[in-house]
Formats: C-alpha cells, structure tokens, sequence
C-alpha cells in the first residue's frame, strides 16, 4: 500500500482540519511526511500535548487518504483507558466496544481506530494496521513493539516521557522531536504556575532527589531516572486538627480481594494551601463482603452522597456496582439508598505521584498507621519499578485526583 500524499495537500489538511495543532508538531509532522519516516518518536515532559497531536496529525491523514486501520495500544490498560479518554476529548468522538472484543472508532475517511493494550508478546502476534500509535512508549516492552511492528503497514509513532532511555532510541529510520510544556500554547494560567513550582522547588538548596528528578523530566524534558525512596519528612497531625482543616474532603476506595489477600482501603485527602493530608479509615484484609463494606463506609461517618472513588480495575467494576445499586435493591434500611461510588481517575505511578510530591508537606492523620508505613518504605528501584505495600498509597491517590479536579 502506497500512502505517499502530496506535501501541499498535507499542509493543508493539517492547518485546516486541525487547527489546534500547535506550530511545533506540524513543522515536524511535515517533515517526517516529507523524509518518509518510519519511526516517528515525541518524547516530552508533562504537558506537552503529545498524545493530543498525534491523535490530530493522524485524524488529518485519516482524512486525506482514506480507508485507514490506526492501531493505538499501550502496555497497560488503565493507560489505554486514559488514552481513548484522551481521543474521545480531542476528536469529539464516542469509542465503542468493549475490553475483552476491544475498542473501536470511526472518523472522516472512513479511518477505522482500534484501541487495545498489549502486556505480552503473543497477544500483539497477528495484528494487522496501517498506522501504529504506542502511547507511553517505554512502559512497552521492546519484544511486544517489535511483534506489533511486523504488522504495521506504514508508520509507527511512538510518545513516551523521558523517564528511561529506552529502546526506542536504538530505531532505525526514526526522527525525534523534544517538547516541554513551552511548545503547548494552550495551558492555562494555573497548569502554567504548576510548573513554575516545580522549578522552584528543583532550585532550593534543600530540593529533594524528586524535586530534581520532576525538573529534568517534566520542566526540561529531558532523561532522568529516579532510583530510592519516595516520601520523605512526613508530618503528622491529630484528628481534631484534620477535621479543622479547611478543605473539602475527598475519599479514595481500593478493593481488597479474597483471592490476594489484599487490604480493601478507605482514605481520605484534603488539600489546604500547599500542604496535603490524608486519613485513613479503612485498612482491613478479608473485607470481600460489598455489603460489610458498604456498612464500615456509612459507619466512618460517610453518606449515600459522599462522593468516592474506586479502582475499576479487575473485579473493581463489579463491585462499585453494588455499592452504587444496593446489590441490585437487595439491601434495607441506610444501605438501601447505596453509595455514590466513581470510577477513580487513574495515572501512571510515577506520574500519579508526582503530583502529591509537588506539595511542600505531606501531613498523615493519627491513627493512619498502615498509610504512614507504606508511604515511609516505598520505593522505586533502577529498573523504574515500585516496591513497597501501596494499597492505601493507591486509595490516596484516587482520593486526591478526585479532590484536584473537582475542589478549588
């Protein structure tokens, strides 16, 4: 198949079609066209609108020649999930489908879009596309890219934050383009201050080895690896003093399991100023009963209105079912009205981490003992790989998504 357009119609389907395209990417976009690169690699800090304008420049050529299969995939599936949220906010289109048939969309030019995420090399074996779209590159292993490779058509793109030198940078007939959250004329004013903290922080005399490791990743853009421990000077406080915090509260819910043994965890977050707290409430094993659970959430002081996010992840999305519906009405009395359980809003670990570290203070309530030990042995070693118990580290985290997005 001969995808070889000409350059002005190119041009003028990228200034026409996606007018949002910043200057950045469709220079290089052009080029790449121009040169006939295979590779195509857009490596850059947080916010640089990579997924974004690749999803574009690939929707203009979608357009311009018809007829198109773009393959868009990741290692893992919650960040597939945040990839086709990703497209559905960029191209005003719904993706269909479903995880075990796969997702699937259609644009102008009849352009099929499949969505899938590959965690082994014999499930990438016998795919087929034009177009081959890795989101979050380096998460990949190389021997899965490769075998999704052996079906790709045409070209490859590839985005990925400079968290690892990967093997991405070992492709032939491959060009690369660095961004930073500077080649992004649409951020707002307070994305834009985010950042500007993070410089800051990286510059004080006492900046920690995150602190730096955010500079050089996120700000600048550039390769950096973060090996150690993760939370540093926790603070404590009492729960008077939690409860006189004047922030609304948020609650994040991960799902214990009869069949791991983990802890099912309830944790709440507030954030005042620059500091962060969390309280736990739930930590407990063996809490596999949606029922008993629903029953320790209304007896933590927690309503059928309090808004909570949960892991949908694996049997996740069955159980906020029935703490969303009462088992389906099957429950009486307060539990009958269920629970106002969400769908967490879930990013990559480090990335996910990050966000709480860009806090001066992290501030754990009293009687959050569990919480406390795991955030004072978790860490990451060189492989970029976590170590450390994390339950409520994780229902932290979704605690305090839920709490940025929706708090002032």
């Amino acid at each position: 198949m001969h995808l070889r357009p000409s350059l002005k119609i190119v041009l003028f389907l990228l200034k026409m079609r996606t007018i949002n395209l910043p200057e950045t990417y469709r220079n290089f976009f052009l080029d790449c066209d121009k040169s006939r690169v295979r590779h195509i690699l857009l490596q850059g800090g947080r916010r640089s609108r990579k997924t974004w304008s690749t999803i574009e420049k690939l929707y203009a050529t979608g357009c311009l020649l018809g007829g198109l299969t773009i393959l868009v995939c990741t290692y893992q599936f919650p960040t597939l999930q945040l990839t086709i949220q990703d497209f559905e906010e960029c191209m005003g289109v719904q993706v269909g489908g479903s995880l075990r048939h796969g997702y699937h969309a259609t644009t102008d030019g009849n352009t099929l879009w499949q969505f899938n995420h590959f965690d082994t090399r014999s499930k990438a074996q016998g795919t087929q596309c034009d177009i081959l779209f890795v989101n979050e590159a380096l998460q990949m292993p190389e021997s899965v890219a490769k075998t999704l490779l052996m079906g790709c058509r045409w070209q490859a793109y590839y985005n990925y934050n400079p968290t690892d030198a990967g093997w991405v940078q070992h492709l032939d007939n491959s060009a690369l383009l660095r961004t930073t959250f500077k080649d992004n004329p649409y951020l707002t004013a307070a994305q834009l201050e985010e950042f500007e903290n993070i410089k800051e922080r990286a510059l004080r005399p006492t900046a920690s080895r995150w602190d730096k490791y955010q500079y050089r990743v996120f700000y600048l853009g550039e390769f950096d690896q973060f090996v150690g421990k993760v939370f540093h000077s926790l603070k404590s406080c009492s729960v008077e003093d939690y409860q006189q915090v004047p922030a609304a509260e948020a609650f994040g819910l991960d799902f214990g399991f009869a069949t791991d043994g983990d802890p099912t965890t309830l944790v709440g977050c507030k954030r005042h100023g620059n500091d962060l707290y969390f309280r736990q409430y739930i930590y407990e094993r063996g809490l596999t009963s949606d029922k008993e659970l629903a029953q320790r959430i209304i007896a933590n002081g927690l309503n059928y209105a309090t808004p909570i996010c949960a892991d949908y992840g694996g049997m996740g999305k069955g159980r906020i079912h029935n703490l969303r519906t009462a088992d389906n009405g099957t429950w009486t009395g307060e539990l009958a009205k269920g629970l106002s359980v969400y769908n967490c809003y879930k990013t990559g670990i480090l990335d996910g981490l990050s966000q709480l570290l860009t806090h001066d203070n992290i501030i754990i309530c009293e009687g959050s003992d569990q919480l406390r030990n795991e955030m004072e042995h978790y860490s990451i070693d060189e492989g970029g790989k976590p170590h450390g118990e994390d339950h409520a580290i994780d229902a932290g985290r979704y605690a305090y998504n839920y709490a940025k997005r929706n708090f002032a």
